[in-house]
């Protein structure tokens, strides 16, 4: 067998190999935990063949124009356009008249986004295109987020960096208000989280909240990594607080630990801000008040709910400086109980080698718009001792690259 003409020649053994390369997909896997060491794998032989003349063209050109052809399609809804999974083709003529596009430049952008795996590009009398698990995604709220707050936020930040940096003599930034983000816009005189509550800028903050939801969603739940019914075997009374979800977003949280656990007495509770509150009930119209609290809250002021059997803090941390998030651990700490509270926190965990770029990327993500970092576990360790906390176990499993921490006072 030749894969496009390629393994022709080859030495057999090469070309079995090449052969049982092209079976594999994620239904031909026992599980997600299989699949992740076979993609790791993966990712591992392509640095290893990959030349450093390929690594140089492929982020000179390959992926710069990647992101001009995804930020275009996500502005002229061409994924929408393309359809669902097992839809029927479509050629470039129909897609340039759905989407009032000129056909030239529609096919262009077409045809990188088939050479990145994003659509499927079929061969016959006309050049078709079919959508793809990754387009079909793309052509929701949710899954195209992540494209317009790259093209409008992180991308720009990005370019600043390298300036911020020399001017500051590539000093660490730990200043949530003097970072890269702020010389992006010209000001200091806010942080990332007041820039995106501000009326103006309610796209932006619009398409952070749905990236964040759709993150949430899809990777796997805390309760997935650490299942915490040994924690709420003991829950008898209806009106103790079982869970309190700390700047907790949307709520896809503590609609899922619901969902879980709905014959778990005790108050439920999800603490934001005012804004994220009102978007969280939208969100959640079929839940009631029995299910859910919402508490407007703000974790840099005194935890107004004591002696809760779990405390959460879901990607917080890792969003502040440390000055700040010690600042947030020293609020939750006094109201609870000795003995009997814990904190959850549900973080990235920097490993030694790196492990994970996904994590190494989102701290330096986190460095240049708020001034923050992912945490080794010694870093996490050390910053909880000096708030009166102290680990009591690090909870992880293969197929996800984010931890949960136990936690309780010292």
């Amino acid at each position: 067998m030749t894969s496009e003409g390629q393994t022709s020649g080859l030495d057999p053994q090469i070309s079995g190999l090449l052969d049982q390369l092209q079976s594999i997909d994620q239904s031909t896997l026992p599980n997600d935990d299989v699949r992740v060491q076979v993609l790791r794998a993966a990712q591992s032989l392509c640095h290893k063949l990959e030349t450093p003349y390929e690594w140089i063209m492929r982020r000179t050109w390959q992926e710069p124009t990647f992101n001009l052809c995804l930020n275009i399609a996500d502005d002229v809804k061409l994924f929408r356009s393309i359809g669902e999974v097992g839809g029927p083709p479509k050629t470039v003529a129909e897609l340039a008249t759905s989407t009032a596009t000129d056909p030239g430049l529609l096919a262009r952008i077409l045809r990188h986004l088939s050479g990145m795996g994003v659509v499927t590009e079929t061969t016959g009398e006309r050049t078709c295109y079919l959508a793809t698990e990754i387009s079909a995604t793309l052509a929701t709220t949710e899954g195209s987020s992540g494209i317009r707050h790259t093209a409008h936020i992180y991308n720009p930040t990005f370019g600043h960096a390298p300036d911020y940096f020399k001017k500051n003599q590539y000093q660490e930034p730990n200043d949530a208000r003097n970072c890269p983000f702020q010389q992006c816009l010209g000001q200091r005189d806010q942080t990332y989280f007041e820039w995106l509550g501000k009326a103006e800028n309610k796209s932006a903050e619009n398409d952070f909240n749905d990236l964040m939801t759709y993150n949430t969603r899809h990777r796997k739940s805390w309760m997935d990594i650490f299942p915490p019914e040994p924690l709420l075997s003991d829950a008898k009374d209806p009106n103790a607080a079982v869970f309190v979800d700390v700047g907790g977003g949307a709520g896809t949280d503590v609609v899922e630990f619901r969902r879980r656990y709905p014959n778990v007495p005790g108050r439920v509770i999800l603490q934001e801000l005012s804004s994220v509150i009102e978007t969280a009930k939208g969100n959640n119209k079929n839940l009631t008040n029995q299910d859910i609290e919402y508490q407007v809250h703000d974790f840099f002021t005194q935890q107004p709910v004591k002696g809760a059997r779990i405390y959460f803090l879901g990607s917080v941390l890792h969003d502040w400086p440390d000055s700040d998030a010690k600042r947030i651990l020293r609020n939750i700490a006094p109201a609870m109980k000795k003995g009997y509270s814990k904190l959850l926190l549900n973080e990235n965990v920097i490993t030694t080698p790196n492990r994970y770029p996904h994590i190494s990327a989102l701290d330096l993500t986190m460095m240049v718009l708020f001034g923050a970092r992912e945490r080794t576990e010694g870093e996490l360790m050390e910053m909880l001792m000096q708030e009166g906390l102290k680990i009591v176990a690090l909870h992880s499993i293969p197929s996800c690259y984010k931890n949960v921490i136990e936690v309780e006072l010292a």
